[in-house]
């Protein structure tokens, strides 16, 4: 991890989120809705219900990219940087972190925390339509509300 020159200020706006975990707030960025998605199949596509050593690894990894692609900091940067393969790329956050000196329990109890952070996140359709005002059409030949 690289130390940031000048903090980060955390914008307080519901994409931006604090966890607390091992003795430390951590900041991230939930990144928008069809790519957090995307991490969490991600994430899902490791997952297996009675994993060996090297699923466990895997699963850690998958873990590794979503703290990778939603931090955000105040006083770190990471040096890991994406090279078009997840894997490698969880890996070697989990190993900036480890070098950092976070354990892969902490960083793993972290991941699931950001990742229930960003399920939580998600918007149902009934929430869009609620919030924009949207109805069904009204039966042909009829005007809404004017029953």
């Amino acid at each position: 991890m690289i130390p940031r020159s000048e903090p980060r200020v955390v914008p307080e706006r519901p994409h931006y989120v604090e966890i607390d975990e091992a003795g430390r707030s951590w900041a991230f960025r939930l990144p928008p809705e069809r790519k957090r998605l995307g991490l969490i199949k991600l994430v899902g596509s490791a997952a297996v219900d009675d994993p060996d050593i090297e699923q466990q690894l895997d699963q850690a990894a998958m873990l590794g990219v979503v703290i990778g692609r939603c931090w955000f900091d105040r006083e770190f940067d990471l040096e890991p940087v994406e090279n078009g393969d997840p894997r490698a790329y969880g890996h070697a956050v989990n190993d900036a972190l480890y070098e950092a000196g976070h354990d892969l329990g902490v960083v793993a109890s972290l991941g699931q925390n950001l990742l229930r952070r960003m399920q939580d996140a998600l918007v149902g359709r009934e929430a869009v339509d609620d919030a924009v005002g949207f109805s069904k059409a009204p039966p042909s030949g009829g005007t809404a509300g004017n029953d």
